[in-house]
């Protein structure tokens, strides 16, 4: 039992992470996320909702200052005092979450922003890029290894004048988060130590009597 527990504990210090992860890359890639975000209503406010045009799911938008999504012209989020540097977009059933996602985002100056995911059991992924004021400022996030998103954070240090041509892909129920390799082998060691534990009070225990 003794070497099975040494082993168990070996596993746990040398055991890599899972390779589930959220990527996220600036530009275009091959095979946008199946879904356009629609956004036309001419609503405004620190909460603000879309509809995704295949299976009808709605998505939230929140800012730390009041949006809007314009009636006319191309489906975008814009602040109502003309820019903002920071959104956030979600399911609104939050029994649901994505694979994929897309948008563009269009600076009114040159800066930097930050992406960061957060996947169904709260682990957030963060990545950095340059963004420049010309309007094509394109990223995307794909999920591996049976990871889904919950929520995205789009932070900047430059004003955003709106972001558009937002996309989703791999609408479904939640999926189960999967424990990473040494969390498993942490679990292992400690069912060993438990029973190792009962054992020896079992022993102790016959010993008395």
């Amino acid at each position: 039992m003794k070497s099975l527990v040494l082993a168990v504990a070996m596993l746990a210090l040398t055991a890599g992470a899972a390779s589930a992860e959220i990527i996220i890359v600036g530009g275009s890639v091959p095979g946008n996320p199946a879904e356009n975000v629609l956004l036309n209503t001419g609503a405004s406010g620190l909460t603000i909702t879309g509809t995704t045009n295949q299976t009808g799911s709605l998505v939230t938008f929140t800012g730390l200052e009041s949006l809007t999504e314009p009636s006319n012209g191309q489906a975008r989020i814009e602040a109502t005092d003309g820019d903002y540097t920071s959104l956030q977009f979600f399911l609104s059933d939050p029994t649901k979450s994505f694979t994929s996602a897309e948008f563009n985002i269009n600076a009114i100056a040159n800066g930097m922003v930050t992406i960061a995911a957060t996947d169904q059991i709260g682990t957030v992924f963060t990545q950095t890029f340059d963004l420049g004021a010309n309007g094509e400022n394109f990223f995307n996030l794909t999920t591996t290894g049976g990871e889904s998103i919950k929520n995205v954070l789009i932070t900047s240090t430059s004003q955003i004048a709106d972001t558009r041509q937002i996309r989703l892909g791999g609408i479904s129920g939640l999926t189960p988060g999967v424990p990473e390799a040494s969390t498993w082998a942490m679990m292992i060691f400690g069912m060993g130590m438990v029973g190792a534990g009962l054992r020896l009070r079992r022993r102790q225990g016959l010993s008395i009597g």
